[in-house]
């Protein structure tokens, strides 16, 4: 009984393990493989300078509209013009990290110079949904202090 315990937990971990490496391929793309190997805040693979814009992106950088196009966007316009430009790199770097976790929670950050952050530094960290990686991964690595806010937590203040 315990052999096909074992067995059905290493088959089950393979399978879940495969589909999250083809989740994120398909996601990121084959040029950024080395992302799916690293679960803590490591420096990657340096990027060559060769002017390659990372997540197989083809608007980079994002134009943000004069005003007077901006006003005529509807809502789900704004919103994905507003998540496009905040979820893109705006500069070309070649040392980019991940801090944080390696699923949801963690992000991605250029610590190319000027870039990286000098002490004191001050982060502020907006819809975290209770998950404290990129938080503590920020105060680990480069002794920043963190303020973590999120609508959800309805009045709800502690230090972490």
């Amino acid at each position: 009984m315990r052999t096909v315990f074992k067995t059905f937990r290493i088959l089950f971990l393979s399978a879940g393990l495969l589909f999250i490496v083809c989740a994120l391929i398909f996601s990121y793309g084959t040029n950024n493989w080395y992302f799916l190997f690293t679960w803590k805040a490591i420096e990657r693979i340096k990027w060559k300078p060769q002017n390659v814009i990372p997540w197989g992106r083809d608007d980079f950088p994002v134009k943000i509209p004069d005003a007077a196009h901006i006003t005529e966007l509807s809502n789900p316009e704004a919103e994905e013009l507003y998540y496009s430009y905040i979820q893109s790199l705006q500069v070309l770097c070649q040392r980019i990290i991940r801090v944080g976790s390696f699923l949801d929670g963690g992000k991605e950050m250029c610590i190319d110079q000027p870039y990286k952050p000098k002490r004191p530094c001050l982060v502020y960290s907006f819809g975290i949904n209770w998950l404290w990686d990129f938080d503590e991964d920020i105060v680990t690595m480069f002794g920043c202090e963190v303020f973590a806010f999120d609508p959800g937590w309805k009045g709800t203040s502690f230090d972490q």
